[in-house]
């Protein structure tokens, strides 16, 4: 077993170090283009470096005596595969292979998807579990989910600006957030915070209404109606 350990802390530490070079390469043209004036979507950045963060801070944890490797050992060689899948369709969007790189992007959807449900039957002992071993699968699969939703209109050029549709968007994800609220409230061994309906609400304030000046006074009213849906 110590054996299987060791190769699955070396897996995870290059998948770490595949996710953070693909998502600086995914960003590049974003920094050295970047207008003085902070935009919408650059909630969406912080929200990546806030991933990247945590999922090097998983990376560190799991290499200390106190990690839990049940829960190491329930990700499995899944965060390696991740990375590369990851890297992988982020290579086919910058070559404009987008239906290929959007069927990655499914495929990421899945693989993500697939950890993060696994986690459910491994809840956080503790506060370092919960910030370093659930929350970063957490916010990556509202990343991810989200990022399917919307790539999914941005094949037409009529669908990837229109109104209707951007509404869809939240109307969709608010429908999925609030399942997630309701569930983590009915299961005993899950907390509310570890459902990733509050990154999937900022990520579709950030994104759809990126044409506004700033999508900073909509979370009031959508964080409104996430709380008060939440309480029994």
């Amino acid at each position: 077993m110590t054996h299987l350990d060791i190769k699955l802390k070396l897996a995870n530490t290059a998948a770490t170090l595949i996710l953070v070079g693909s998502h600086g390469f995914s960003f590049q043209d974003w920094f050295l283009r970047h207008p003085e004036k902070f935009g919408g979507r650059d909630f969406i950045l912080i929200l990546s470096v806030i991933l990247e963060v945590l999922l090097i801070g998983m990376t560190i944890y799991q290499w200390l005596p106190s990690a839990p490797k049940d829960a190491f050992e329930a990700i499995g060689f899944w965060y390696l595969l991740i990375a590369l899948v990851n890297s992988g369709q982020a290579l086919l969007w910058y070559f404009h292979l987008d239906i290929l790189a959007y069927v990655g992007l499914l495929w990421l959807l899945a693989s993500v998807g697939f950890v993060y449900h696994r986690l459910r039957d491994y809840p956080p002992r503790n506060a370092v579990d919960l910030l370093f071993v659930n929350a970063p699968f957490s916010i990556y699969a509202a990343f991810t989910f989200f990022a399917t939703l919307f790539q999914s209109f941005w094949f037409s050029e009529v669908t990837r600006t229109h109104p209707v549709v951007h509404t869809v968007i939240i109307i969709i994800v608010g429908f999925v957030a609030l399942h997630l609220v309701d569930y983590s409230q009915r299961s005993s061994s899950q907390p509310p915070c570890f459902s990733p309906v509050y990154p999937m609400s900022l990520l579709s304030l950030c994104a759809v209404f990126s044409s506004a000046p700033s999508p900073v006074p909509l979370f009031p009213t959508f964080w409104s109606v996430l709380t008060s849906a939440s309480v029994d």
